[in-house]
C-alpha cells in the first residue's frame, strides 16, 4: 500500500469508530415522555408466574417492559434505567417460555401475547396496580 495513503485511511477509521461510539452511547437523547409508575402481579393457574415477560404496548408511543419476580410482581421499565410507562390504554402480552432454546415453548396461552386479549388502562395520577390472573385450561 502507497504510503501517503495510511494516513488518510487511518484518518478515516478514527472517524468512522468515534461516529461509531456516539451511536451506540449518546450524543443527542430523545426527551422522554410523560410515564407514570405502574406495578403489578401475574398468576397463572392461582401460583404466581416467575420469570415472566411482561409488556405494556400503548396505541402511541414506546412499550414498557418487566420481568415477574418470584412471586409474580413486576415493576414496568420505560428504558433500562427508567421506570414506568406511558399514560393511556395498553395491550398487554405475557411470555413465560418453558425452554428459551426452543421455539414454541411459551408456558402462557396465545390469547395472553401473540393474540392477546389482556388490556390495562394506564392513568396518569395512579396509583396504577394491575393483577393478571391467568388459566392455561380452554374454557
Amino acid at each position: 500500500m502507497n504510503s501517503t495513503k495510511r494516513p488518510f485511511l487511518f484518518s478515516f477509521f478514527c472517524v468512522l469508530l468515534c461516529l461509531v461510539l456516539v451511536g451506540c452511547f449518546g450524543g443527542s437523547q430523545e426527551p422522554l415522555p410523560e410515564l407514570t409508575d405502574v406495578i403489578g402481579v401475574v398468576t397463572l393457574d392461582g401460583k404466581p408466574l416467575a420469570d415472566a415477560n411482561v409488556t405494556f404496548n400503548p396505541k402511541e408511543g414506546g412499550p414498557s417492559f418487566a420481568l415477574t419476580d418470584e412471586n409474580g410482581k413486576f415493576t414496568l421499565m420505560f428504558n433500562k434505567d427508567t421506570k414506568g410507562a406511558t399514560p393511556g390504554t395498553h395491550v398487554v402480552k405475557i411470555i413465560k417460555e418453558e425452554n428459551a432454546e426452543v421455539a414454541g415453548s411459551n408456558l402462557v396461552p396465545a390469547k395472553y401475547n401473540e393474540n392477546s386479549t389482556l388490556t390495562a388502562d394506564v392513568k396518569k395520577e395512579g396509583p396504577n396496580e394491575f393483577e393478571f390472573n391467568l388459566t392455561s385450561k380452554k374454557k
